[in-house]
């Protein structure tokens, strides 16, 4: 059995994807954040962060993580080209920056380019392997590309290393889905609907495939 649904948007997931990067990426940042609240500050207004990062990075050109919080603020407001200047800036200061990687990624899929997406998902996993969110978002990339299998065995990973990731469920159980295996689809969403209550996401798939909670 086969279906026009789509897999989850990884964009719909983006703001927490982006603040739990974020925090992840910034957690050395607390003495510069004192100088620059409004930059480093998650919840500060998109614009006013692209306003005071803008201003950090006139004063240094340099400041890796002023281009990231500005990036972020760019990806919030699903300024998706600006968002993409700001972090490949942040990756020509810091090669190794694996939140630049994974940020670019989003929005790379909110453009429709799953290719770039993935392979910036693979070098955040390259430089990061034990990121279970890294390989989930990669899983959508190709769920997204129609590489079900591949998705798979993405979800499979993120899973190893996090059975609770909600999102990981729903990948998997879109790839199963759009392969017609309903057998192991259903019992995803089953799982993702556990672990997070209030993902309305495998709630309707579970209601539009006649399956129970």
């Amino acid at each position: 059995m086969t279906s026009n649904y789509e897999p989850k948007q990884t964009s719909e997931a983006m703001p927490k994807l982006v603040a739990v990067l974020t925090v992840l990426a910034f957690s050395g940042l607390a003495a510069i954040a004192d100088d620059n609240a409004d930059c480093a500050n998650l919840n500060t207004s998109a614009d006013q962060s692209i306003v005071a990062c803008t201003i950090v990075i006139l004063g240094n050109a340099r400041a890796a993580w002023a281009y990231a919080a500005r990036g972020r603020a760019h990806l919030n407001k699903d300024d998706k080209d600006r968002a993409i200047a700001d972090f490949t800036k942040v990756l020509e200061i810091d090669p190794n920056n694996t939140f630049a990687y994974s940020a670019r990624a989003i929005a790379y899929i909110n453009k429709g380019d799953n290719d770039r997406a993935i392979a910036d998902y693979t070098k955040a996993i390259e430089l990061n392997p034990k990121l279970a969110m890294t390989y989930s978002n990669r899983a959508s990339a190709y769920a997204l590309k129609g590489d079900y299998d591949q998705a798979i065995a993405d979800a499979n990973k993120a899973i190893e290393i996090d059975s609770k990731l909600a999102n990981a469920y729903n990948t998997r159980a879109v790839a199963y889905e759009k392969k017609g295996d309903l057998d192991r689809a259903i019992p995803d969403y089953r799982r993702a609907s556990e672990l997070d209550a209030n993902d309305q996401f495998s709630a309707d798939a579970l209601r539009r495939l006649g399956a129970s909670p």
